[in-house]
């Protein structure tokens, strides 16, 4: 086995280890593989096997290769993943008990509060199910008090929380943000919600850390006090968000312009208030004539400090470990790599906590720092040729140009992140990071010398608070006036993780087009590629499949067929503040490549079923819609009307006999509603609901029944189809309602798969228990959107398998 290259790992060499490392954890957590060691043994094996690869190298007794690397940094990697084998006794256990619990446990971290909630991180240590029985436990559980709930509660106190325990919802539909996985990297494997004060009580014992109870946390409350006593209420929340990470207060439309700007990576704590803080330090300490071992020495320590007060966020944490790096190399007079010093500030913190790698805080701060430290220099190489940067000292003009060769750099290796996680590559962000940046540097130097000011002078203090509320209220105006522009930013579904991986190659490529043996095999892989791409479509199977939304109380349904188009039942519902049509529906076809509905479907028009759909007709081609016809006296409806009358959209009226046949081998069969049920010009005869659209969708030998919240009278009429009705897969009428189900209509179906669409905790306790048991003894598999979430199936036309 040929020894590792001396050249690039003698300049670099945290860089391969640091790689290997994130490869070994990526896939250990992709494959779910099994842990490898107990618990208790995984950290001194780590430490053992690096510290012996550690001598190796350092003493160069033995050949280190490839062979030899390889597995020892994936079993070190294997020994520091946290075990997935939880206790018995684990708190995990004890969700969705469907009763109250009791728990006793401590608050691990300073509690969120905002005006409407407090949140509390409670490590459990015991837990009541009723008075006689208890269990000792562990695991942390989220505790939200509401405003009812609300008391005064710290750091360390220990308390009793009574109420229901809930698991975490996972993701709700295919590319949404998984809340589950979030928490469970904290360690918080539960949910509970308070609204009484009663059943929040503090025992009177209190385990706080000293340190950061004495130390930390007073200088964390003085700094967001002093913000509250001396600054309006929104320049107050944006500078606690700067100053200390605290954004609960910023107003959602402050932090939405911010979002759209480009600019929110500002209000988070991150490498850029690392790298500022330091420079203010040196500066103090250079001006107060401190030896500069001491000016270093202290420096590092406040840097300590302050990854506390940022509860030790896994960006703060990497910028923190770079610059300590960076300041101990030049104090030991040892050549600076800043490179080197991001893969060993890297390498350390996935040593400790290898599901950092996942924090998208972290991806985003290394990327940035990364892409920053290897673009910024060709940029301005570049700049060069065009007149930039040629005076021996920088002018206005190349400061300027300057913060805009840094925003450029720090883009290329960000947007794929942004465009991965939030859908938006910010176009806006060049432009608007060049003014926010040095108002968010001179905001948070303002902060700092009034925090320090307020300590002996409060008059001093308010004087650095007053012209801060200036800086900040420019810097939010910049903010909101980029965040409106037209074409602030795009949005942009597609690219996966594919995409994303594919994108730091083609960066990785181009960096290295010098390199003969690299820009060959990039042509080679390119070609074939292109090749496995242009035959793709032969090889290809189009199944049809069959997406049942997770929309909360209502229902949506999304059908791929085979031949390419879209059908889209129902939509959701539309709130004051959340419309299913754009944050759920809209996401979900983007993401799938689906710019036009070719079939618009409305069951019929209630809101739980129809809100969502006046967003997909603003914002989607949509070819025809389809409909019973049934008046109904609402603004959802009528807007919904008229938007299919301006765009001139075919509008189709269904009845019980209708049939179509579409894209190619599959067939539309409606079964309801019969004239007697509908009216186009009064109340439905009988009500809403029974005036539904009930139809087959049919793909040769399977077949799919949509029932909308057809009742039972609609149901019983139904039932003379006899064994048409024959379905692999329903969606049960009504959310499962008690009346959404008659026993004759289900033996005529006899259903493989029965889906129940409704919401989580919802007022009209849907499902009902007896519809559910109906359909456990008829030999159906229930899967409900509340505890699954979006369902999908595909079918080849001859059989029916379930995908999610």
């Amino acid at each position: 086995m040929t020894p590792l290259p001396l050249g690039w790992a003698q300049r670099f060499p945290a860089i391969k280890l640091s790689l290997l490392f994130v490869v070994s954890v990526f896939f250990i957590d992709v494959l779910n593989l099994p842990d490898v060691f107990p618990s208790h043994h995984s950290l001194i094996f780590s430490l053992i096997a690096a510290g012996m690869l550690g001598a190796a190298w350092f003493f160069k007794k033995f050949r280190i290769t490839a062979l030899t690397v390889i597995p020892v940094v994936a079993l070190i990697a294997a020994a520091r993943m946290p075990t997935e084998k939880l206790p018995a006794e684990h708190i995990s256990h004890f969700t969705d008990l469907g009763k109250p619990v009791l728990l006793r446990g401590a608050v691990t971290v300073d509690p969120d509060v905002n005006n409407e909630k407090t949140k509390i991180v409670l490590d459990v240590k015991e837990i009541r199910l009723s008075q006689n029985l208890f269990f000792k436990t562990e695991g942390k559980v989220l505790v939200t008090l509401r405003a009812g709930a609300r008391k005064p509660v710290v750091y360390g106190d220990e308390l009793e929380a009574y109420g229901t325990l809930l698991k975490p919802r996972n993701e709700r539909n295919p590319g949404e943000f998984d809340y589950r996985a979030y928490l469970v990297r904290q360690n918080i494997w539960g949910l509970m919600y308070i609204r009484d004060s009663v059943n929040i009580q503090p025992t009177g014992e209190n385990f706080a850390n000293p340190f950061f109870s004495e130390c930390i946390l007073p200088v964390k409350h003085y700094v967001m006090r002093l913000n509250e006593q001396q600054l309006s209420p929104v320049s107050a929340s944006v500078l606690t968000g700067l100053l200390v990470g605290e954004r609960s207060e910023i107003p959602n439309e402050v932090i939405q312009a911010f979002s759209l700007s480009g600019t929110i990576h500002i209000l988070s704590l991150s490498g850029l208030h690392v790298v500022f803080i330091s420079a203010l330090l040196l500066g103090i300490f250079s001006f107060f004539r401190i030896p500069h071992a001491w000016r270093i020495g202290l420096t590092i320590v406040c840097l300590g400090i302050y990854v506390c007060i940022g509860e030790f966020v896994p960006s703060v944490v990497r910028a923190a470990l770079m610059t300590t790096i960076v300041l101990a190399g030049g104090l030991l007079q040892r050549r600076r790599n800043i490179i080197n010093s991001l893969f060993v500030a890297l390498l350390l913190i996935l040593f400790v906590d290898p599901l950092s790698l996942f924090d998208i805080g972290l991806q985003l701060s290394f990327a940035a720092v990364l892409s920053i430290v290897l673009f910024y220099p060709k940029l301005e190489l570049a700049s060069k040729r065009i007149g930039f940067f040629r005076k021996p000292e920088m002018d206005f003009k190349d400061k300027i140009w300057s913060l805009l060769m840094v925003s450029v750099a720090a883009q290329i290796g960000t947007v794929p992140f942004t465009a991965y996680y939030f859908n938006k590559i910010p176009l806006i962000a060049l432009a608007s990071n060049v003014a926010v940046v040095p108002l968010s540097s001179a905001a948070m130097g303002l902060g700092f010398f009034s925090a320090i000011a307020g300590t002996f002078s409060p008059m001093v203090s308010s004087w650095y608070a007053h012209v801060n509320e200036y800086v900040i209220w420019l810097m939010i105006e910049i903010a909101r006036w980029s965040s409106d522009w037209p074409l602030a930013y795009v949005e942009y579904y597609r690219l996966g993780s594919i995409g994303l991986i594919a994108f730091y190659l083609f960066l990785f490529y181009v960096m290295n087009w010098s390199n003969v043996t690299i820009r060959k095999t990039g042509l080679i892989m390119l070609i074939l590629i292109i090749t496995a791409f242009t035959w793709k479509p032969v090889f290809q199977e189009n199944p049809m499949r069959v997406n049942f939304l997770d929309v909360g109380q209502g229902d949506c349904t999304v059908i791929q067929l085979p031949g390419g188009r879209t059908m889209v039942v129902d939509a959701g519902d539309k709130e004051p503040d959340y419309d299913n049509g754009e944050k759920i529906v809209a996401p979900f076809l983007r993401r799938a490549g689906i710019e036009t509905i070719d079939y618009l479907v409305m069951s019929h028009p209630h809101d739980d079923h129809i809100g969502g759909i006046e967003y997909l007709l603003r914002h989607f081609e949509v070819k025809e819609v389809w409909e019973s016809g049934q008046f109904y006296n609402s603004e959802s409806y009528f807007n919904i009307l008229s938007l299919i009358e301006q765009k001139g959209i075919t509008r189709r009226i269904v009845r019980a006999g209708d049939f179509l046949a579409i894209d190619g081998a599959v067939n539309v069969y409606f079964l309801h509603p019969k004239s007697g049920f509908v009216s186009a010009v009064s109340h439905a005869p009988l009500n809403t609901n029974n005036a539904s659209v009930v139809m087959k969708l049919k793909y040769l030998e399977t077949s799919v029944m949509l029932t909308g919240d057809a009742e039972e009278s609609s149901l019983h009429a139904l039932e003379h189809y006899d064994d048409f009705l024959k379905s692999d897969i329903l969606k049960a009428s009504h959310h499962g309602s008690s009346n959404g189900l008659t026993t004759g209509f289900l033996s005529r179906v006899q259903p493989r798969y029965t889906i129940l669409s409704c919401g989580q905790f919802n007022k009209f306790n849907h499902p009902s228990p007896k519809v559910v048991d109906y359909l456990h003894r008829a030999g159906s598999a229930v899967l409900r959107t509340d505890h699954h979430g979006a369902i999908q199936f595909e079918t080849d036309g001859h059989s029916v398998r379930q995908i999610r």
